[in-house]
């Protein structure tokens, strides 16, 4: 017997007891998602076979351990924090450095023109991505050629600008 052959009533007791398990030992709101989820992936996985009925619960169990772990990954992965209110608008931030910034920019600018176009390209959509918080996602044909290609063209704009980064 396997899980094609449950009748109907085990896996509405298994719904129940899964949207029961969710809900106290995870605390989410969605437990009925996270049930069905369960349930669905038992259904696509029929190599399992049970002795007789109460074993097809322990592997709903099983699989809900695992799907719980993946919703609360997700969870936190997009977690979000309320909006500091107190934090000041970028335009209106006049620390000390502000002026040696625009300075340093102007030079890393200057000096970007003394690079080859493409390299000056890479460095420029390499940092706009880091800006975004993205990782720069190169084509994994060519992967390995545009990394070493970026550091080395950060480390001659790190020559010229007489600039040491880490």
């Amino acid at each position: 017997m396997n899980c094609r052959d449950m009748p109907p009533e085990a896996w509405a007791r298994a719904l129940n007891k899964l949207i029961f398990y969710f809900s106290r030992r995870h605390g989410v709101e969605n437990a009925a998602d996270l049930a069905q989820q369960t349930l669905l992936a038992v259904l696509q996985r029929p190599d399992f076979e049970f002795e007789k009925e109460e074993d097809f619960q322990a592997v709903c169990y099983g699989f809900a351990n695992r799907v719980g772990l993946a919703a609360s990954r997700r969870r936190e992965k997009t977690a979000t924090v309320p909006f500091d209110a107190t934090v000041p608008d970028p335009e209106s931030f006049q620390g000390p450095e502000a002026p040696e910034c625009a300075v340093f920019l102007d030079e890393v600018r200057k000096a970007g023109e003394q690079l080859e176009e493409r390299d000056w390209e890479l460095i420029q959509k390499a940092a706009a991505a880091q800006i975004e918080g993205d990782a720069y996602a190169f084509a994994p044909e060519e992967a390995n050629s545009l990394r070493v290609r970026l550091h080395r063209a950060r480390r001659k704009l790190a020559k010229i600008t007489g600039w040491r980064g880490r």
